[in-house]
């Protein structure tokens, strides 16, 4: 299966350096869903932020940099083939609450964190129901996951 998602990963390659054309959704499943295993600390950290501007209703300060070591992964899982992509949408749109929060009320910024959140919780809890022993490699085996993802981000 691996040496298919590879060929597959390819022809994208050579298809953007033909004709510049990038498909909208090529990453596969397994690889979207690795992806989101590596985003949790992010997850878990906005997570407990709109908890936490939630329970004292105030705009607590925080830094949108927070996202700076994530934002490849996000862009992978974003073009993910499953609707995974829906983490990356629920996440990158924290990103953005993150950035324009002087112009939300702290009820309505916490509101809106919180439905962001949820969003992207919908794409983490979808179970994997393909390829589960190329998420097992990319899960173990680091210098795979590493070159994959550099494969992909050839794409984008």
């Amino acid at each position: 299966m691996a040496d298919i998602e590879k060929m597959k990963l390819d022809m994208l390659e050579m298809r953007k350096h033909i004709d510049g054309d990038i498909p909208k959704d090529f990453v596969s499943d397994a690889m979207a869903f690795a992806l989101m295993e590596r985003c949790k600390p992010l997850f878990k950290y906005v997570t407990r932020y709109a908890k936490l501007c939630g329970e004292s209703n105030q705009i607590l300060p925080v830094n949108a940099d927070v996202f700076n070591e994530y934002e490849s992964y996000l862009a992978l899982i974003n073009r993910a083939v499953s609707t995974r992509k829906v983490f990356a949408k629920g996440l990158l749109t924290v990103k953005n609450r993150f950035k324009e929060s002087e112009s939300y009320p702290a009820s309505q910024y916490a509101y809106s964190l919180g439905l962001a959140i949820s969003l992207a919780k919908l794409g983490y809890d979808l179970p994997l129901r393909e390829n589960a022993k190329e998420y097992e490699r990319l899960k173990t085996d680091e210098a795979y996951f590493n070159a994959e993802v550099e494969r992909y981000l050839k794409i984008i």
